[in-house]
């Protein structure tokens, strides 16, 4: 079932001058609205304050530096003066589809009696913090491919590879903390599957004894005949490593974590107490500490950012805001309780899959490297110099492009096995890019690759969830992935009266 965000929009044109008429505005029944100002001053602020339901697309000739402020007033979006109107219905049914899941999972937390509200100012720091994020995705890409690049080229007893591997352990550092960024904001791409939470808890064990050190005890209560659920496995696994880690901190003597799991229906008390929650069966994943707990004026702002509670760390930084952003953009909801000197139970409820769980392949084995001939589409040039260089040193014939029309002129005249390209770009951006590459190249694999891409990726522009890339990755995942493509392609053609039908 396609969802109604993909239908497309209506939307109200408020051009300045002449100023908009206020009354106008809040008798309008346009899914959003869009602003293009000539000249004169922005009514952005009025804009929002009259209709704050509404998404705002904004029409401005900025640079994304000077989008951030833009965004942080109320804009959802903010596209180019000459945007066509595809563009805009694209960033419409975006916005919708972000609106419309926050009516429908309310995304006021509450603790007990007390809400954890979205306020406007967490808002605003969500979308800066997922726009510094993409930078920093741009620019540790460059990092980890050049340290890679370092270690091929050191000796192994060169005294270098200690400073090597430092770089390194920093850049991967530095990617969980843009990663958190996103989840925060809910601004990250989910590629979300069919799983099986019992398996994935019990796979990540060796990762969460790591977390929890020497003085914490591992102990899990797994039910039977769960349901799966559909998320990101990757990241699941993540929120359940970031609350080991918040839990050790409450813990500094020692103790005992305990992931509990099970097939709950909401009842009408709990719904009494929760008014959010909504009715039904669902799966429940218990997370609980047996540390020093938390005051019950504290538990309101658990999972606001950079929060510390008076006992104990936890939840300093973004990993228990990473947790929130994770467990609401899968559709779940997220509560805790807790008692000084009692501990903490952190509960999770994922919607359930009613459907048998996706059967896994096997690792595809790799074509032979030589002659493979990749188009390489990425505007930001240090990107674009450093993944051309690996991919050469990898055996791959690259042709880079700065530009989807560039790209185009390339595949009018050459043949290429596979496409990389950048989800945002100046012009054409990376769907549309791709639409027009289909028609001239049909049955060639195209691979995208984004560090910020909740406005920027439709799930529909996408011929298999694995032709997405998070920046920043390594060298070596990429290389993999254009393998992985390369055989599921062919794999695709091998299939008898196959069609092809993209919405």
């Amino acid at each position: 079932m396609s969802p109604p965000s993909w239908k497309t929009p209506s939307v109200l044109l408020i051009t300045v001058p002449p100023h908009f008429e206020a009354a106008a505005l809040k008798a309008s029944t346009a899914d959003a609205v869009v602003l293009h100002v000539l000249q004169g001053e922005s009514p952005l602020a009025d804009i929002v304050g009259v209709r704050p339901d509404l998404p705002l697309i904004l029409l401005e000739d900025v640079d994304e530096q000077g989008a951030l402020p833009l965004i942080a007033q109320g804009a959802d979006y903010v596209l180019p003066t000459g945007s066509s109107m595809h563009e805009i219905a694209r960033a419409a049914r975006f916005a919708i589809a972000r609106r419309s899941r926050q009516e429908r999972r309310p995304s006021s937390l509450q603790v007990g009696a007390a809400p954890f509200a979205d306020a406007p100012q967490l808002q605003a720091i969500a979308r800066l913090a997922g726009g510094i994020a993409h930078e920093f995705n741009n620019l540790l890409t460059v990092v980890e491919a050049s340290v890679e690049q370092l270690f091929q080229g050191l000796p192994e007893q060169s005294a270098l590879r200690e400073a090597a591997d430092g770089i390194s352990t920093a850049a991967r550092e530095a990617t969980v903390l843009t990663r958190q960024l996103l989840a925060f904001g809910r601004q990250q791409t989910l590629l979300p599957a069919a799983i099986d939470v019992n398996r994935l808890v019990t796979d990540a064990s060796s990762v969460l004894r790591s977390a929890l050190g020497d003085a914490v005890l591992l102990t899990t209560e797994l039910a039977r005949d769960l349901a799966h659920v559909r998320v990101d496995r990757e990241q699941l696994a993540e929120v359940l490593t970031n609350l080991a880690v918040t839990a050790r901190e409450a813990m500094p003597g020692g103790g005992t974590f305990t992931i509990t799991t099970d097939m709950h229906a909401v009842t009408d008390e709990e719904r009494r107490h929760r008014p959010w929650l909504p009715g039904g069966r669902f799966v429940r994943v218990r997370v609980s500490d047996t540390g020093l707990g938390m005051e019950e004026q504290a538990l309101p702002h658990l999972f606001e950012p950079f929060f510390t509670a008076n006992r104990a760390t936890r939840g300093k930084g973004l990993a228990m805001s990473s947790v929130y952003g994770v467990v609401k953009q899968s559709g779940g909801f997220i509560w805790a309780d807790s008692r000084v000197n009692k501990g903490t139970t952190v509960t999770i409820l994922l919607p359930p899959l009613d459907v048998a769980p996706l059967a896994r392949h096997e690792k595809p084995e790799k074509p032979a490297r030589s002659a493979l001939r990749v188009l390489l589409v990425e505007d930001t040039d240090a990107v674009r110099q450093t993944l051309t260089g690996m991919l050469e040193w990898h055996g791959f014939s690259v042709t880079p492009a700065s530009t989807a029309e560039e790209a185009l002129e390339f595949a009018r005249t050459l043949r290429f096995d596979i496409m990389l390209t950048d989800v945002a770009l100046p012009g054409k951006n990376g769907p549309e890019l791709a639409l027009e590459f289909r028609r001239m190249s049909a049955g060639t694999p195209i691979i995208f690759m984004s560090g910020y891409s909740a406005n920027s990726i439709d799930p529909h522009d996408l011929d298999t969830p694995r032709a997405f890339l998070q920046k920043p990755f390594p060298v070596q995942t990429l290389v993999d992935r254009i393998h992985e493509m390369l055989a599921w392609a062919k794999d695709r053609d091998r299939q008898p009266n196959r069609s092809e039908t993209r919405s």
